[in-house]
């Protein structure tokens, strides 16, 4: 117990303050804490940046796949009479005419689900991919009468806050 009491006198002074051992090892605790949260934050930028790189060429690789679908889909009309003819979102999804629609639908759907869930900035998405305004407003009308018909209620949801972030957004 002597030995400990010694060792607890012991002081070191540094122009003028004096600080005790306990003092000295608290404050180099903390500065090795802090070094550590930035080694931390830099390493999670880093893991962030591959997985969004990653994300980014199955993004370019999906979009090259469905572009010249994508065009088709844009020039097409809208197929709003063989939707009232099924008179059935379910009907309808399973018809010939919304499987091209199904194709860039469903892209459009999942580049909003990464946007919103935050796996990739907006900014460089519409760099990236043509998230035109003009194609979710063609077919609005028609996903919002498949959601009337039974198609759920959010339905094509995610292209639609995508779609109406790019409206607001300057790239």
């Amino acid at each position: 117990m002597a030995a400990i009491a010694a060792s607890s006198c012991w002081a070191v002074t540094i122009e003028g303050a004096t600080l005790s051992i306990g003092e000295i090892a608290t404050i180099v605790a903390g500065i090795a804490g802090g070094l550590s949260a930035i080694i931390a934050a830099v390493a999670l930028v880093g893991i962030q940046r591959q997985t969004e790189a990653a994300l980014f060429v199955t993004i370019n690789d999906e979009w090259s796949k469905i572009y010249f679908t994508y065009r088709e889909v844009l020039l097409a009309d809208v197929p709003m009479e063989d939707l009232e003819k099924l008179g059935d979102a379910d009907l309808f999804i399973n018809s010939e005419p919304y499987r091209k629609l199904h194709t860039v639908f469903s892209f459009y759907e999942f580049l909003g689900s990464c946007v919103s869930s935050k796996l990739v900035s907006p900014t460089l998405l519409f760099k990236l991919v043509s998230v035109n305004p003009k194609l979710w407003l063609k077919y609005k009308p028609l996903i919002e009468r498949m959601r009337e018909m039974g198609a759920s209620a959010d339905f094509c949801i995610e292209w639609q806050r995508l779609t109406e972030l790019r409206m607001r957004t300057v790239v």
